[in-house]
């Protein structure tokens, strides 16, 4: 065909066999065969679980969860080049189904992690698959402007990321509970911060409200999925209250994320693949 690149075709080819080759490395080789049949060959949904070699067991869909892939895909990582790094406290806003959590607590195996998700299905997971990590607390909660009760409204085509949450009337069934992150900080006594995780699907500028800069120059290093896809304008809006507040911060991208680390530290970030 004219055109056509035959070029790539050993290119993707070795690219998939040195993922395959990594996640037998880290997930072991039965996981890892189960993720390549659910993918590649079965391709119907379903709930299944696997051992996996350094992770414990992992609960997944295979059809929604594919966060499974930061097991085998590069990966962010904190380091300082002088060894001065202690990662004591970690939270992760939006945990999802607990991959992250997971993924951070094998990296810094002495950091409380404190792993915040909204969504009910996920969360269950979140409690299963970390069920066996002592230092992970799971929280089921959403960040909100205001302590609240909340309800989740899906989108009536049924699409699971199609939802938003509304505050509920007095005495209404409610789905959650609302917490701002100074009455997070407040219940789980969070007041030094050394990784502060956000990927809160568009409702990140709830999280830089008013009030934190209260707490802000408590946090040695955040880690934001760029959230403009979901709220337009919304990193230029959280840049901008950064500011205001005299965070002095460096600037650094892995993947889609965006870390920004206190300049009075010399920490750095690099990708890793193999655990």
């Amino acid at each position: 065909m004219i055109g056509s690149d035959h070029s790539s075709v050993p290119l993707k080819i070795t690219q998939a066999l040195s993922r395959y080759i990594i996640a037998i490395y880290n997930l072991g080789f039965r996981a890892s065969f189960k993720i390549f049949l659910y993918s590649a060959v079965i391709k119907n949904e379903a709930e299944i679980s696997m051992e996996t070699r350094h992770f414990g067991r992992i609960f997944w869909n295979t059809k929604k969860d594919w966060v499974i892939n930061h097991f085998y895909t590069p990966q962010l990582e904190i380091y300082s080049p002088t060894k001065d790094l202690k990662i004591n406290t970690i939270v992760d806003l939006g945990a999802n189904i607990g991959i992250e959590a997971i993924r951070l607590s094998y990296l810094y195996e002495n950091a409380r992690v404190i792993a915040v998700e909204a969504e009910k299905g996920n969360f269950k997971k979140l409690e299963k698959n970390t069920a066996n990590h002592f230092q992970i607390e799971p929280v089921h909660a959403a960040l909100w402007s205001e302590n609240c009760e909340l309800k989740l409204i899906v989108a009536e085509d049924g699409n699971n990321q199609g939802w938003h949450l509304e505050k509920v009337e007095v005495d209404e069934d409610y789905d959650m509970v609302g917490l701002t992150f100074s009455e997070l900080i407040k219940t789980y006594d969070l007041y030094s911060i050394d990784i502060l995780k956000i990927d809160l699907e568009g409702a990140e500028i709830e999280l830089f409200d008013n009030k934190f800069s209260s707490w802000i120059h408590e946090v040695k290093c955040l880690v934001i999925e760029c959230p403009d896809g979901d709220s337009p304008l919304a990193t230029s809006l959280i840049f901008k209250k950064l500011e205001e507040a005299c965070y002095k911060f460096n600037t650094y991208l892995n993947g889609e994320n965006l870390i920004l680390i206190r300049s009075d530290l010399d920490w750095l970030t690099r990708s890793i693949e193999i655990y």
